[in-house]
């Protein structure tokens, strides 16, 4: 959901709690786990909220939604980058990338930090998965130079086998790093790295 990936964003980018109580959506209630997260992603100009004044903490995200965000946060350090077209051109489904989000995915997809989904599509407009949310932020922090290295056991999850192959060594580095952690039901942990990313 939305409210989960700028938590992840917000983690990976060390932000403290502390410096972002209150909240500037009419849904997001003070005290929430993403509150701060959101109040943070708010004023770093990576989100945005709706017309209506909400956020829509629950709704998932889509790949490009989700690009265009650690873009924004990238971005936000003074970084620019001179558009390359060829590399996100190469999809047969690049026409559905959104006006607003090409700049993004052109970075992205030059710069090897997301790559399509097989058979030559990069579906922009797919709901990201918790494993593709892994997968991209570990892309991105070796992009910028980050040692990604370490590696968390799977072992205490309970569907710790149904995590693709291609994200393995990026959930484990996302475990390790706390930038993901499990859900717990019914006393059982579980990574459901299929599930949308919220």
């Amino acid at each position: 959901t939305r409210g989960m990936v700028v938590t992840v964003l917000g983690r990976a980018a060390g932000v403290k709690t502390a410096d972002y109580a209150g909240t500037s959506f009419s849904d997001v209630k003070a005290g929430s786990w993403y509150a701060p997260y959101v109040q943070w992603a708010s004023k770093q100009g990576l989100v945005k909220g709706y017309e209506d004044g909400t956020f829509k903490p629950e709704q998932n995200v889509t790949r490009e939604e989700m690009v265009t965000m650690l873009f924004r946060c990238w971005q936000s350090e003074g970084n620019t980058w001179k558009t390359d077209v060829a590399a996100l051109n190469a999809y047969k489904d690049s026409a559905k990338v959104s006006s607003w989000a090409l700049p993004a995915m052109r970075w992205a997809a030059a710069n090897g930090v997301v790559n399509g989904v097989g058979g030559g599509k990069f579906e922009p407009d797919g709901n990201v998965t918790r494993e593709q949310i892994a997968t991209i932020l570990y892309r991105y922090a070796a992009y910028r130079g980050v040692d990604v290295s370490d590696r968390a056991s799977l072992d205490l999850f309970t569907d710790a086998g149904a995590v693709s192959d291609y994200a393995r060594a990026p959930m484990q580095w996302a475990v390790q790093t706390k930038l993901i952690s499990g859900r717990l039901d019914h006393k059982q942990l579980y990574l459901a790295p299929q599930s949308g990313g919220t």
